[in-house]
């Protein structure tokens, strides 16, 4: 098969579940990830033969069934840095970049902090915070022991120490140490949109690290807050990634917990979606 045709089946076999706009993204995305050139390149030689060396049918048949492009391919970008990524965590999304970027823009000057992931996933947040905030003491914790698998991996691939500890954070009675930082993403999108969310996220990523029950919205975030309230040191920062409809809860529920300078940030889209707040 030449490029040119492969082109054209791909972006015919995914356009009845993405818009043209996203299948285009998604092309380019795969060839420089999978042929390891770039796309203006791929399709200068479209008259070529494809290689026998990737099985680009059975990807395809895969992004055609829903599958996530970044489940297919393995691999994401996050903060710049190469990721690991299969089912046994949520994907990491841009906009936790600039929660990342918001941690690092203000903890940069600092060294040697102590900083706690709350539902790491694929590791995402603690490794990039470890790569950025000078010698600092990233620890991660989730409740799947296959995401901290994959988290392991990708500190691995990155070149960082974090340590990494398995717990059911609303079982947790108290944390075991003090940190600078406490930050997390956890799950936040109530049941009753799951059914409007695209069948790549419902069909694929972990329901555990997406949805919370409809009358509980914001039951990670409480008995989070509590737990830092007990255990961040003086000035400590507590950093949340959170759900837009229950944004101004959490800002009210982190005043009554005690917290200083509780901080709302839109991301950038406008859309209110973090918020830090200093013990």
């Amino acid at each position: 098969m030449k490029r040119n045709t492969f082109r054209d089946l791909f972006l015919k076999r995914l356009q009845p579940l993405y818009d043209a706009r996203e299948c285009a993204a998604m092309l380019r995305w795969y060839v420089q990830d999978r042929f390891g050139i770039p796309y203006h390149q791929f399709l200068l030689d479209g008259d070529e033969e494809m290689s026998d060396d990737i099985d680009y049918l059975s990807d395809l048949e895969r992004l055609s069934q829903g599958e996530p492009l970044q489940y297919v391919i393995g691999f994401t970008e996050f903060c710049g840095l190469r990721f690991r990524t299969d089912s046994r965590a949520l994907i990491p999304r841009p906009e936790t970049e600039e929660l990342v970027a918001a941690v690092v823009d203000e903890n940069a000057s600092l060294s040697g902090l102590k900083v706690l992931d709350i539902g790491t996933g694929t590791g995402a947040i603690a490794v990039s915070l470890a790569v950025r905030l000078d010698h600092a003491a990233v620890t991660a914790c989730d409740i799947s022991a296959d995401a901290l698998a994959l988290a392991a991996e990708n500190a691995h691939l990155n070149n960082v120490q974090v340590r990494f500890e398995q717990c059911d954070i609303l079982q947790c009675e108290n944390l075991s140490e003090s940190y600078d930082i406490i930050i997390s993403n956890p799950p936040y999108i109530p049941e009753n949109i799951r059914n409007t969310l695209h069948r790549n996220v419902i069909d694929y990523e972990p329901g555990v690290a997406l949805f919370v029950p409809d009358d509980q919205p914001l039951l990670f975030y409480d008995r989070i807050a509590s737990l830092a309230a007990q255990s961040l040191l003086p000035n400590g920062k507590l950093y949340f990634e959170t759900y837009e409809e229950y944004h101004p809860q959490l800002v009210e529920l982190l005043m009554g917990k005690g917290f200083a300078e509780v901080e709302s940030r839109k991301d950038f889209y406008g859309r209110p979606r973090f918020v830090r707040a200093t013990r």
